[in-house]
């Protein structure tokens, strides 16, 4: 069994050492990895280069935004389950896609497989984030899209794509399609992955939000009133996260 990693970037070759680091270093070796850059005029090519021997694949030219980008690493890919780490983000050891694949083959192979995850601030002060069950999609995405792995048989199956419509919540939007499509699944009860905080749908969670209720509506068929009324409690949470950080990191983080 292999596991495609696939990782996009831009200009950002500080945090794109770190993911190959992490990838490099994972006792696993049934490993796909797959770089797409978008054209950047940073070192992001001379790290690459210089780190041929772990990366199967990796193209450099101008894509139309991160979907995009992740559109074509999923096309490229081979590996019987996905995952995109993207630039930046990391594993939490260096036996995670060991242990991943351990639990695969022990539960008879699932659709998707998801766990908890680890958020790093600009410091690199860790923070645990229990993931919420995938019934929580009707709320919003319950764990982090890097500690989540899709099995590829579903996703040809249904001829599945990020929606590049979509700004911000396109993963969001990938992972409620293939929840509905797929019929087993995993939780893994510790964390899969270290997130960089400070990503595009933390900076712009309103428009993010505002994604979400066309994927609440059209894909999972949510009643009108439920829908905004989540929104607005949405809304209430992240001036909570805004007003209050330290609130916020009380309820939603473990140490």
């Amino acid at each position: 069994m292999m596991i495609s990693i696939i990782t996009v970037a831009f200009n950002d070759a500080k945090n794109l050492d770190k993911t190959i680091k992490s990838v490099a270093s994972q006792t696993c070796s049934n490993i796909e990895y797959i770089i797409i850059d978008g054209d950047s005029d940073d070192e992001s090519m001379d790290l690459i280069k210089n780190n041929k021997e772990i990366i199967t694949y990796w193209c450099s030219e101008p894509d139309q935004g991160i979907y995009d980008a992740m559109n074509k690493g999923l096309s490229i890919s081979t590996g019987e389950y996905i995952l995109f780490l993207n630039a930046g983000d990391t594993f939490p050891d260096t036996n995670t896609l060991q242990e991943v694949e351990k639990y695969i083959e022990e539960n008879d192979f699932p659709d998707f497989l998801y766990g908890d995850a680890f958020e790093t601030d600009l410091e690199s002060n860790l923070f645990l984030r229990p993931a919420r069950k995938s019934s929580h999609k009707r709320i919003g995405m319950f764990t982090h899209h890097q500690s989540m792995y899709y099995k590829r048989a579903v996703i040809e199956k249904f001829n599945m794509q990020y929606d590049t419509s979509f700004k911000i919540a396109a993963d969001y939007k990938f992972t409620c399609e293939f929840l509905e499509h797929s019929v087993s699944e995993l939780y893994i009860s510790k964390p899969l992955s270290v997130f960089l905080q400070g990503g595009l749908s933390q900076l712009q969670w309103a428009k993010s939000m505002k994604e979400q209720i066309s994927v609440k509506r059209g894909i999972l068929k949510m009643p009108f009133l439920r829908v905004y009324l989540i929104y607005f409690a949405q809304v209430g949470w992240h001036l909570l996260k805004a007003k209050t950080p330290w609130l916020y990191r009380m309820i939603r983080f473990k140490k």
